[in-house]
């Protein structure tokens, strides 16, 4: 397995965003604009803007100490930083930037507002196996279903799994946490081997874990 591409390394710290300002003394404009100036952010809001507390105060495009910094979003319960790096990269910057407007700005910054995280991981992968079809059942119905559409529209064609999905029981805990998948890339032919994954977990035990599911795989 060979990773090809970190399509997404996000972190999301849980807290309650007024506790950076608990005095109220600190303008939330002047605020936005140095992390703006900070990052050289590409996109950010616009002076006087409304705050939108579904749309949160986001920035677009921009740098932190030579890591682009794909996004970073501010909402009122917790700030969302993404980068194309690895989650451990993404936190290392998210907890530098609140270092840094603790002392630049006046922000209050405590290392326990990071306790509660989450994670989100997005990357592209080639596999030396065809891991999606590693069921014999699946690959029995493979073969039927395209012996039966064979059959309807007089065309061959090649059927092979696509995708997995593991997901926990919603139905007595309904946290939102994205689920672990692999897929085929789109537009790459099912002899490439090359696939997508996304995880609700860091970068390092996500491709892990893809590993783990690959000699799998393979052993059996």
């Amino acid at each position: 397995m060979k990773v090809t591409a970190i399509k997404l390394a996000r972190v999301i710290a849980l807290f309650d965003t007024d506790e950076l300002i608990p005095s109220g003394k600190v303008s939330l404009s002047k605020a936005t604009a140095e992390v703006a100036r900070k990052f050289s952010f590409q996109i950010s809001p616009p002076p006087g803007e409304q705050y939108d507390d579904k749309k949160g105060i986001a920035f677009e495009d921009g740098e932190w100490n030579e890591t682009p910094v794909t996004k970073l979003t501010i909402y009122n319960d917790g700030i969302i930083i993404d980068t194309r790096n690895s989650t451990t990269r993404s936190f290392q910057i998210l907890r530098e930037c609140l270092v840094w407007a603790s002392y630049e700005l006046g922000l209050h910054y405590d290392e326990k507002m990071l306790h509660r995280t989450r994670y989100l991981s997005f990357l592209s992968f080639f596999s030396e196996a065809p891991i999606l079809t590693y069921s014999q059942p699946i690959n029995n119905a493979a073969r039927t279903m395209a012996d039966l559409l064979t059959s309807i529209t007089g065309q061959s064609r090649k059927y092979a799994g696509t995708r997995i999905d593991l997901d926990f029981d919603h139905t007595s805990d309904r946290d939102t946490i994205a689920t672990f998948s692999i897929q085929r890339l789109p537009g790459e032919p099912f002899e490439a081997n090359k696939y997508f994954s996304q995880a609700p977990l860091p970068t390092e035990a996500h491709i892990a874990l893809i590993e783990q599911f690959e000699s799998d795989v393979l052993d059996g």
